[in-house]
């Protein structure tokens, strides 16, 4: 396999000291007239400087305010810096000699190595592999020639798991070149890699072998997963969490998107809303934490029964009800991160008596923020928040369809409620089935 190269280009990857950064520069600046000057953009932008420009020279533009910095030629053209290449991680990684071990000991006594080159001999053996962990490898080459990548997918052919996260990709063209004769392959983890470039012609790839597809934090927003889908065609799972995408521009995503995806992962972006084309989908499992929703409205799934909608910004306690609607076959949910208030008071899900009304709101939700309901715990709910409501204690719209079903299965005798006279207000709702509250 082909040596890497220092010769770095605008656009080029770099970890340096440990943290990732990528080239926006290469020459000279003002400050440095006699040495190569890099600048570079952080993706830990407390590591910047400036955004591009110093003695009012605009050198280099950033995505972030104050992300930039200027390092010498001397800096980045050190072995501290690494680029490597797929082959050689590999090989690091799973084709190392034991003979570091062959001595080793704990005090005086020597530690027995027997099977540790039966080991490794077998991890040489690179075609008998069906999971490549090469997360953090700081690979930035995965083949130069077409040789290489035959060689490549030979000794590579029964990966069905690979991780390429975390690494100095810059190119989703190139990465697609690469996947596409692994048939094999079903699970591939190219997160944390800022995918810049290569978009202009995906569909020229057939990645439908590929069922579960990892993208997290790569920069990508709508139009980028548009192009993904039009090689990545069969998807099942698809993590897009931690990227750019806001609720403008899903809708065009329409005709594209598979229709075999079950789980889908879009926490940590920009969304105000539910994605109208939720509608249109058969998922199962959709993570939508961590952005900026406040409603639920204007969407309707019957598949999904997993929901994550931790961390934003629902507020009222008729939120959930909407979510109801919104999702009538839900059987799991995490609320969690979500100040639904009660008398204008902020209400803990997880108080006993917040946690059982939250659940006796929804139809068939019997694990709430990870906390798994029987049959009993979830009728104490129903019969909980019934009498509150009876009671006149919480503010609840007896007309919806939850009402209805709530007065059906616990048999409710409205004709039987009577108002005390004193200043303890209602008295509680008379359950025919089993005693009262």
């Amino acid at each position: 396999m082909s040596e890497m190269s220092t010769d770095y280009e605008i656009g080029d990857r770099l970890k340096i000291g440990g943290y990732f950064c990528t080239i926006k520069f290469i020459g000279t600046i003002k400050l440095w007239p006699s040495v190569r000057a890099y600048g570079v953009e952080w993706d830990d932008h407390s590591r910047g400087k400036h955004s591009g420009t110093i003695d009012g020279i605009k050198y280099f533009d950033v995505h972030y305010p104050n992300s930039g910095s200027f390092l010498k030629e001397s800096k980045v053209q050190t072995p501290s810096v690494g680029r490597n290449n797929f082959y050689k991680a590999l090989s690091e990684k799973y084709g190392s000699s034991s003979d570091s071990i062959q001595n080793l000991s704990i005090g005086s006594k020597k530690v027995e190595s027997f099977g540790f080159e039966e080991l490794n001999a077998r991890n040489r053996d690179f075609k008998r592999l069906r999971k490549m962990a090469l997360r953090d490898s700081e690979i930035a080459i995965l083949f130069q020639n077409q040789e290489e990548l035959d060689c490549i997918v030979q000794e590579c052919t029964s990966v069905r798991d690979l991780d390429l996260s975390l690494n100095l990709f810059t190119n989703i063209d190139y990465l697609c070149q690469f996947v596409e004769p692994l048939r094999n392959l079903r699970t591939l983890d190219i997160s944390q890699n800022k995918l810049l470039s290569g978009w202009e012609d995906l569909k020229k790839f057939d990645l439908s072998h590929i069922t579960h597809l990892r993208l997290y934090s790569c920069d990508l927003c709508w139009e980028h997963v548009g192009k993904l889908f039009e090689s990545f065609s069969a998807l099942k799972i698809l993590d897009l969490s931690y990227n750019r995408l806001t609720s403008v521009g899903i809708e065009n995503l329409k005709a594209v998107t598979p229709h075999t995806l079950e789980e889908l992962n879009i926490s940590g972006n920009n969304l105000i809303s539910f994605p109208r084309l939720l509608t249109d989908l058969t998922l199962k499992d959709l993570n939508i934490s961590n952005n900026q929703i406040s409603k639920p409205l204007g969407i309707l799934s019957h598949s999904i029964e997993s929901l994550d909608i931790s961390n934003n910004d629902l507020n009222e306690r008729c939120k959930i009800d909407d979510l109801n609607l919104a999702f009538p076959s839900l059987k799991r949910i995490h609320l969690k991160g979500n100040d639904l208030k009660f008398n204008g008071k902020i209400a803990s899900i997880e108080d006993q008596a917040t946690f059982y009304e939250v659940l006796a709101r929804f139809d068939h939700v019997m694990v709430l923020n990870g906390s798994i309901c029987d049959i009993k715990a979830r009728r104490e709910a129903e019969m909980y928040f019934i009498s509150k409501v009876i009671n006149n204690e919480l503010d609840y719209d007896v007309t919806l369809p939850r009402w209805s079903s709530l007065s059906k299965s616990h048999e409710i005798d409205t004709s039987k409620l009577k108002l005390s006279e004193n200043e303890e207000g209602r008295q509680s709702l008379v359950l025919k089935n089993k005693g009262q509250i």
